[in-house]
């Protein structure tokens, strides 16, 4: 019989390029590959419970397999053992678990990446400077291994210094612009650079340094390749991009 999987993204919603991406991707390969396919998720990837939620449904449904991109780190630990123990293959794509639950994972080195751009940052800066580095979600494996893989890389030079304590943004454009309006606004002729860690976050945070007298000052880097940051790489407010393959994620997941 044709396949029946189910794909839990982390959001539906069409203001996250990224995930419309992964949807896009899955979509095709499962006419390619005759799957019946369910592409479920919450609208927030704040919104752990509603995800556990949507676990336990597609577990109701019994399908062949359980595509999931894992809102928490830990907390979908369990919802992910309930798949396993249900009889139901589970893959996880963009962010894996604490614990080695699933078949396997399909994503980005998102430690790999951090590192990278923490050089980057290096090379830019001549080797010094202070960065204010803004996280996604402290929940969310990407957000983990993204800050910990640039930390890592920044702590290779001496030069190199964090600036206050790593913010989170909780996956709002409008938390991210108005934390580093804040901080540029009161700090701004402190801070020689910026880290942010997807889509989201750094678009609020590349709107407040657009805004500033500090563009060009100030180097951005960042993860993902949204229409917004795009525009903002093109107007020289962000230096540079980490990006990722969403077609191809959630492409590869269902194949």
């Amino acid at each position: 019989k044709n396949p029946d999987i189910y794909l839990i993204m982390k959001s539906t919603s069409e203001k996250f390029e990224f995930w419309q991406m992964v949807k896009g991707g899955a979509s095709e390969a499962g006419k390619e590959f005759n799957a019946n396919l369910v592409i479920d998720g919450t609208l927030s990837e704040e919104d752990i419970e509603g995800q556990i939620k949507i676990v336990d449904k597609a577990i109701s449904k019994n399908p062949d397999v359980i595509v999931l991109a894992a809102l928490d780190f830990d907390k979908l630990v369990e919802p992910a053992k309930r798949i396993k123990e249900s009889g139901i293959k589970l893959l996880t794509i963009d962010s894996g678990l604490s614990e080695k639950v699933e078949e396997c994972f399909i994503g980005t080195d998102s430690y790999s990446g951090g590192v990278f751009l923490a050089d980057k940052m290096n090379e830019i800066l001549k080797g010094h400077g202070n960065i204010v580095i803004i996280s996604h979600s402290f929940g969310s494996e990407t957000a983990k291994t993204r800050t910990s893989g640039f930390i890592f890389g920044m702590d290779k030079y001496s030069g190199l210094t964090q600036y206050e304590e790593i913010f989170n943004s909780k996956d709002d454009i409008n938390v991210s612009y108005e934390y580093m309006k804040e901080m540029l606004i009161d700090h701004g002729d402190e801070i020689d650079g910026i880290f942010a860690t997807n889509q989201i976050c750094s678009e609020g945070a590349g709107m407040a340094l657009a805004e500033s007298g500090y563009k060009g000052d100030i180097v951005m880097l960042a993860f993902d390749s949204s229409i917004k940051q795009n525009e903002l790489l093109a107007n020289g407010v962000i230096n540079g991009l980490v990006v990722q393959q969403p077609f191809n994620m959630g492409y590869t997941g269902v194949k």
